[in-house]
């Protein structure tokens, strides 16, 4: 058995289109493999991962013969209050999750400079933005090359992860800006999400529980740097 918590909207509706109510059973037999792709790709471990209307899953697996397949089932359980997270610090958490994922010290140290509040200037943004951008322009012609056969399939498979990484972190860059110029944004919230949108396919992220909470209790928060 195990617990997960799920996002939705304000009618209970998962971005994966389930709605969602205490005492709700998610089974079903022939949908058993798309089920399992809800329960990971829709909800998370613990609930400070999430927002707006949060419900706990509870998922049960279980054989009866050992020689066939298991059988599960999925009920959604009871409504849970809703962990305060600032729009800064879900930032702050996209923010160090892709610091361990993408792994270009120039990056990483934009990263440190701004979670620390020791510069999170607009200008600096804008340079790692730059770098990224100018990393997915390169990324395109490798891919190019490789569609050509000029690439084999191992590098191919490292390329598209790479510029899955990359197009992320250009996702922060951008909230980060917003959020130098307008703390209020709504599209901070927005490119933050789609920074972290399925990242748990690039890593094993075991700590993202304990990391979401260690973020969520910082009460105060750096001030920015003014220098660029």
């Amino acid at each position: 058995m195990k617990k997960k918590y799920a996002l939705t909207d304000s009618e209970g509706v998962s971005p994966c289109r389930h709605r969602l109510a205490p005492g709700k059973f998610l089974h079903d037999p022939k949908t058993a493999r798309a089920m399992h792709k809800f329960v990971n790709d829709c909800c998370y471990e613990a609930p400070v991962l999430a927002a707006c209307k949060l419900y706990e899953i509870t998922c049960w697996n279980f054989t009866v013969d050992p020689n066939a397949s298991g059988q599960a089932y999925t009920v959604v359980k009871e409504e849970t209050p809703v962990p305060q997270v600032s729009v800064e610090q879900k930032l702050q958490f996209a923010m160090l999750v892709m610091r361990d994922l993408l792994q270009d010290r120039a990056f990483q140290k934009w990263i440190d400079l701004w979670v620390t509040g020791m510069n999170r200037s607009a200008e600096a943004t804008a340079v790692a933005r730059e770098m990224l951008e100018k990393e997915t322009r390169a990324s395109d012609d490798l891919e190019t090359l490789a569609a050509w056969g000029e690439a084999g399939g191992n590098d191919t498979s490292l390329m598209s992860k790479r510029t899955d990484l990359v197009v992320r972190a250009l996702h922060l860059t951008r909230a980060a800006e917003r959020a130098a110029s307008d703390a209020n944004d709504p599209s901070i919230a927005v490119e933050t999400a789609l920074a972290l949108n399925g990242i748990a396919r690039w890593g094993k992220l075991d700590n993202l529980a304990a990391l979401a909470e260690k973020v969520a209790a910082v009460t105060e928060v750096p001030e920015a740097a003014n220098a660029a």
